[in-house]
């Protein structure tokens, strides 16, 4: 015979942290480029990645911004541009 109350389900909170680390950021980072045409710009690449690398790390997801303005709750809010 089974038990007729159902077991109470584990609540969980919160998310998983699903932040990069710098190998996999530079791993996906270049798979982008995997023509070898792009051999012979390899250090330009490197420069591209360690910039990328940086506005991820410090969380820059809207660099460029404006103020929202008058017609908003809070015109002092900064706006992405993008």
């Amino acid at each position: 015979m089974t038990d007729p109350t159902p077991a109470t389900p584990k609540v969980r909170k919160g998310q998983g942290d699903t932040t990069l680390s710098r190998e996999e950021f530079g791993r996906r980072f270049r798979e982008r480029f995997y023509d070898r045409a792009f051999d012979p710009l390899s250090a330009e690449i490197a420069r591209l990645e360690d910039v990328a690398w940086d506005g991820y790390s410090n969380s820059r997801k809207s660099p460029r911004t404006r103020k929202a303005g008058p017609e908003f709750a809070d015109p002092s809010y900064d706006l992405s541009i993008e």
